[in-house]
C-alpha cells in the first residue's frame, strides 16, 4: 500500500485489476489479426481499418483524463472495463456470423474507447497518489508486473483456445472474464476525488483539454511516446503475422508473448531500481530505444522459434527500460491539479502511434514478407525518430533545469 498524504492506493489492487486487463487482451485481440488474415485480407487493409478504428478511439484519451479529474480515476476505470466488456462481445458475434471487415471497425473503436478509460484511470490514480520520483516509478514497474502476469498467461490461452476450439470462443470467454474483473474496482479509493468534483464545471472540463499545448516540455515528451508506440506495437500487431506466415504454429506464437511477460515478471523491478539510480529517466529511455532498434534486425535473421523467442527476451530489456521512464516523466512534470488532463493527452499521443504503428507494419509487411531482414531492417530504422526526439526533450529539461538555478540563485 502506497500512500501521499490522506490518500492512499492499494497497488495490489491496482495490479490485479490491469494484468486481468492484459490477459483479456492478449487472448483475443493479437489473434483478431490472424482470424482476418486468415480470411484473405491483406495485412494493409486490416492494419488500416484496425488502425484507424484505435486512432478514433484514441480520441477518448483527451476525454477520459478530464472524467479522472472531476469524477475519478476509479469510476473511470469502472465504466471502461464494463464497455470494454461489450465490445469483445461484439466481436465474437461478428465472428460467428462472419461479417465484413469493415464491421469490426465499430468493435475495435469502443475496445480502445473503453482501453483509453482503464489506461487513464490507472495512470492518474497513481500520479496524483505518489509524489516522490523514485517511489513513483517502482510503482508504475510494479503495476507493469500485473500487467505482464496477465499479458504472459492470455497468449496461452488464447493460443490454445483458438487452436482446439474457435476464433469466436476466444473474445466471449475474454469478454465474460473482462466482467469478473469489475468488483475489484470497489477496492480503490474515490473519496479525495468526489469531494474536488463539486468545484469542477463543465466549461472547466473543455478548457482543461487544451492545456497540455500549453507546455512545450510536454509536448516534447508526447511526441516522444508517439514515436515509440509506433516502434513497440510492432511486437503486438506485426511479429504474430510474420511468425504465422512463416509457419510457426499459433500455440508456440502465444509462448513468444509469454517469454515477453514472464521478462517482465521476473526482471522489471531489478531493472527500474539499478536504471533509476544510474541513469535516471532519459537515458534509460534511450538506451530502451537502441536496443528495439538491434531486436527488430534480429527478427530479420532468422524465422527459427528458439531464434524468435530470445530475440523477444533481448528486446524486452529495451522495453522494461523504455516505458516506465517515458511514464514516469510524464507524470513528474504534470500539473498537480490537472494530471488526469496531461496523462489523456500524453496517453492519446501514445495511442495514436500504436495505431500508426499498424498501418505502417502491415505496409512494411506486404511490400518485404518474403525478404524478412528487409522487411526488420526497415521498421528498425524507423528508431531514429523516438531517438532523436527523446534526446531533444532531455536537452530541453536540462535547460529548463539550469534556468530555475540560475533564478534562485539570484
Amino acid at each position: 500500500m502506497e500512500r501521499s498524504g490522506s490518500r492512499s492506493v492499494d497497488i495490489l489492487s491496482l495490479s490485479v485489476i490491469r494484468g486481468v486487463s492484459a490477459a483479456v487482451f492478449t487472448i483475443s485481440i493479437p489473434f483478431l489479426n490472424i482470424y482476418l488474415y486468415e480470411r484473405g485480407f491483406s495485412m494493409s487493409l486490416i492494419g488500416f481499418v484496425s488502425g484507424v478504428s484505435t486512432f478514433l478511439g484514441s480520441s477518448m484519451r483527451i476525454f477520459s483524463g478530464g472524467l479522472s479529474d472531476i469524477i475519478s480515476p476509479a469510476r473511470v476505470i469502472f465504466y471502461g472495463i464494463f464497455l470494454r466488456s461489450l465490445a469483445l462481445l461484439s466481436v465474437a458475434f461478428l465472428i460467428w456470423i462472419e461479417a465484413d471487415i469493415l464491421l469490426f471497425a465499430p468493435a475495435i473503436f469502443l475496445n480502445s474507447a473503453a482501453f483509453s478509460l482503464i489506461i487513464n484511470g490507472s495512470n492518474s490514480l497513481l500520479s496524483y497518489s505518489i509524489k516522490d520520483d523514485i517511489k513513483r516509478i517502482m510503482a508504475i514497474s510494479k503495476v507493469r508486473v500485473g500487467i505482464n502476469l496477465g499479458f504472459s498467461i492470455g497468449p496461452i490461452i488464447g493460443g490454445f483456445i483458438s487452436h482446439y476450439w474457435s476464433y469466436m470462443l476466444l473474445f466471449v470467454f475474454s469478454g465474460i472474464v473482462s466482467f469478473l474483473v469489475l468488483p475489484l474496482v470497489q477496492k480503490l479509493n474515490n473519496s479525495e476525488f468526489e469531494a474536488r468534483n463539486q468545484s469542477v464545471s463543465i466549461r472547466d472540463y473543455f478548457s482543461d483539454m487544451f492545456l497540455p499545448l500549453k507546455s512545450k516540455l510536454f509536448l516534447l515528451v508526447s511526441f516522444s511516446t508517439f514515436f515509440s508506440a509506433l516502434i513497440f506495437s510492432q511486437f503486438i500487431n506485426t511479429l504474430p503475422v510474420y511468425a504465422a506466415h512463416y509457419s510457426i504454429d499459433k500455440r508456440m506464437i502465444g509462448y513468444l508473448f509469454t517469454t515477453n511477460g514472464l521478462t517482465v515478471i521476473l526482471m522489471q523491478l531489478w531493472i527500474t531500481r539499478v536504471s533509476s539510480k544510474m541513469f535516471g529517466n532519459f537515458v534509460s529511455a534511450l538506451l530502451g530505444i537502441l536496443i528495439y532498434a538491434s531486436s527488430f534486425v534480429m527478427f530479420g535473421i532468422s524465422q527459427n522459434f528458439v531464434w524468435l523467442v530470445f530475440s523477444v527476451f533481448y528486446m524486452t530489456l529495451g522495453e522494461m527500460l523504455l516505458i516506465p521512464s517515458l511514464m514516469n516523466t510524464a507524470m513528474k512534470i504534470s500539473p498537480e491539479n490537472k494530471k488526469g488532463v496531461f496523462l489523456g493527452f500524453f496517453e492519446f499521443f501514445e495511442t495514436v502511434g500504436w495505431a500508426l504503428g499498424k498501418y505502417v507494419g502491415g505496409l512494411v509487411f506486404d511490400f518485404f514478407v518474403h525478404k524478412p531482414i528487409y522487411m526488420w531492417s526497415i521498421l528498425s530504422g524507423l528508431t531514429i525518430f523516438p531517438f532523436l526526439s527523446i534526446f531533444i526533450t532531455m536537452l530541453q529539461e536540462n535547460s529548463i533545469r539550469r534556468a530555475k538555478r540560475r533564478y534562485i540563485n539570484k
